[in-house]
């Protein structure tokens, strides 16, 4: 997996990562050992990698980094434990095609059903760097690759374990190659994107996250200078770009919709100059509302703005002078601006990220939500609202008609499930084109985890047939067509991909028709969960005979 993932980024590795695992439940070893043992050896053997992968969580939460790391790395644990289980109900030459189904059902269960679903390091993510092999995604959606992948380690697992057999395990594994192959050319044969082109602007913009987090009044005019700057650079494009699209909540001030404006208006939120600067005078939080929709005016193109939106925002000053904040709800939104004002209709994020924006199920109970913040996460408070309504924002092409856009904000781009909800109503096409505004500051100094978020968001790209455009704090934005290929932004002296301001001037296909996945094949991570399921209940069946042959007795 550490081969198979960034930096190292070699993806065929990622075909031989379970193997180890299934061996070690294949090997009727663990019969006398405590199953707690296993678990906990297998999995402290596993957590370097995701140690390592998600070091960058060490700067936002130093109590859940290890904890993290723990959850993910005990699943694969647990499949050693599941295959164990199995191994011995099965008839020998299923249990490759068993092990692959176990371990996607774990993959399932971790990341779409326990607390809400961490999909990340997914076995089959590497191999999105080969279209052929990423080309079943159109088919089955991501877990069928990841049923295949599996399946291949499995095999490798079962030719070590009993090299006498090799002839029946090759038979086998040619066989999982050959239904590989087959999916991958119905994939390529899917609805890929077709027809006018939608020009776009992307802004990148290098905003450290503490300095989002702890604003000041040097860092917020630095911020609104870079992103003026950046803008006017899109706008003058040649030719010029269709829409504009900035990352998530980096426009400075505190909302964009008019009402929460008003209110910050009304009670003249400001923030003022360090004490000893020689210009004392404040800056109202409010005025780059105004100036977003000047600048968007300016340049006569459409913008896309990432910001917070509120319902029932008011403030309130308290004797002491300080102010109280107070609002009904509060979301992470993506507004239009266009024809010199903001549009009424706004996409409010859906999926809130897990233990980011939200503490699944703790939630439910405040007391015990802020006693986990102030434990793990230096007091952090998580207060978003989730949206309901997946909006579609309509864009003017120059090259004719109109684009569809649908807005999956930071985290949602990683949901299968949510994006395809957003660009299908059941096998009918709603939408064209994903944009997916975020801030990946959050990564801090570790560009593996930005390469990550956009290795999975490459996935959802592959299984609609929809170019996603990628608008990234800090990178990395990027373009990906239909087909899961990426253009990355190239940004500052050194031309890199991330931690650098910049722009990207993309030229994107609208997606049409449904893919096989849109129109059913999504149901498969669901049925290898089921799968599963039904083989766990297996060893509940008794035996026929005390003498029954199995890859663990040695027979």
């Amino acid at each position: 997996m550490t081969l198979a993932f960034d930096p190292v980024g070699l993806w065929p590795a990622a075909l031989f990562a379970v193997a180890p695992l299934a061996w070690l439940g294949f090997s009727g070893r663990l019969s006398r050992v405590r199953w707690w043992k296993v678990l906990a050896v297998v999995t402290a053997g596993i957590l370097p990698f995701h140690l390592f992968q998600q070091a960058w969580i060490i700067d936002v939460s130093p109590i859940g980094y290890p904890l993290l790391a723990a959850y993910v790395a005990v699943f694969s644990a647990a499949f050693v434990l599941l295959c164990a289980r199995v191994a011995g109900r099965v008839p020998r030459w299923w249990l490759p095609l068993a092990s692959g189904v176990l371990w996607s059902a774990v993959e399932v269960f971790r990341g779409d059903v326990l607390f809400k679903g961490y999909g990340w390091f997914n076995v089959a993510h590497p191999v999105v760097d080969w279209p052929w092999a990423a080309a079943p995604a159109a088919v089955t959606g991501q877990y069928g690759v990841t049923l295949l992948v599996a399946t291949v380690g499995a095999c490798i697992a079962a030719a070590v374990h009993r090299p006498r057999l090799m002839a029946r395990w090759a038979t086998i594994l040619a066989g999982v190659l050959g239904v590989w192959a087959g999916l991958a050319a119905i994939g390529a044969a899917q609805p890929t994107a077709n027809g006018p082109t939608l020009r776009v602007g992307v802004v990148q913009t290098n905003l450290p996250q503490s300095n989002k987090q702890a604003p000041t009044f040097e860092s917020t005019l630095n911020l609104w200078n870079s992103l003026r700057t950046l803008t006017l650079e899109a706008a003058d494009a040649a030719p010029p770009a269709d829409i504009i699209v900035w990352p998530e909540t980096m426009k400075p001030g505190l909302a964009l919709d008019a009402e929460s404006v008003a209110a910050e208006r009304r009670a003249q939120i400001a923030i003022f100059p360090s004490k000893d600067a020689a210009d004392r005078t404040p800056l109202l939080t409010a005025s780059f509302a105004g100036a977003t929709v000047d600048l968007q005016s300016a340049t006569g193109i459409p913008l896309l703005v990432g910001e917070d939106a509120y319902d029932g925002l008011r403030f309130e000053t308290k004797p002491s002078g300080s102010i109280s904040v107070d609002y009904r709800h509060r979301y992470n939104s993506a507004f239009l601006v266009r024809d010199g004002a903001v549009q009424p209709a706004r996409y409010d994020k859906v999926r809130l990220t897990p233990f980011g924006e939200e503490m699944p199920y703790i939630s439910a109970w405040p007391w015990l939500e802020r006693q986990l913040l102030d434990l793990a996460a230096r007091g952090m408070k998580l207060d978003l609202s989730a949206g309901s309504s997946l909006t579609v924002f309509n864009v003017p092409m120059a090259s004719g008609g109109e684009a569809r856009l649908v807005t999956p904000i930071c985290f949602e781009a990683t949901e299968w499930d949510l994006c395809r909800r957003m660009i299908f109503d059941g096998s009918t096409r709603r939408a064209d084109v994903l944009v997916n505004m975020t801030n990946d500051g959050w990564f801090g100094w570790w560009r593996g985890g930005r390469l990550q978020h956009l290795q999975i968001a490459r996935w959802r790209c592959i299984e609609l047939a929809t170019p996603m455009i990628r608008a990234a704090n800090t990178g990395i934005s990027c373009s990906i067509d239909a087909r899961g290929k990426v253009t990355r932004i190239a940004a500052g002296p050194q031309s890199t991909d991330w931690n650098q301001p910049g722009v990207l001037i993309a030229d994107v296909t609208p997606g049409h028709g449904a893919t096989l996945m849109a129109r059913g094949g999504w149901i498969t991570g669901w049925a290898v969960l089921g799968a599963g399921l039904v083989m766990l209940m297996v060893p509940l069946i008794p035996r026929r005979s005390a003498d029954r042959t199995t890859l663990t007795t040695g027979a």
